[in-house]
């Protein structure tokens, strides 16, 4: 048997109604900290900027 860890990440982009609202899949991930999971991540498209003072995680469509 084989088992793979999927972890599921919050985009912070605001749309129209606020916020982007939407929880990501992100493929196979194996990461266990913050910084493992956004290297990860950031081969999905994922990025980390700053916005409004603040750094922030966009999804590949908000990146």
């Amino acid at each position: 048997m084989t088992m793979a860890v999927y972890r599921r990440l919050w985009c912070d982009a605001k749309d129209e109604e606020g916020r982007c609202g939407n929880w990501h899949g992100t493929a196979e991930c194996n990461g266990e900290t913050a910084e493992q999971i956004r290297r990860i991540a950031s081969v999905e498209g994922w990025v980390r900027r700053r916005r409004d003072g603040r750094l922030v995680d966009l999804c590949p469509e908000h990146a």
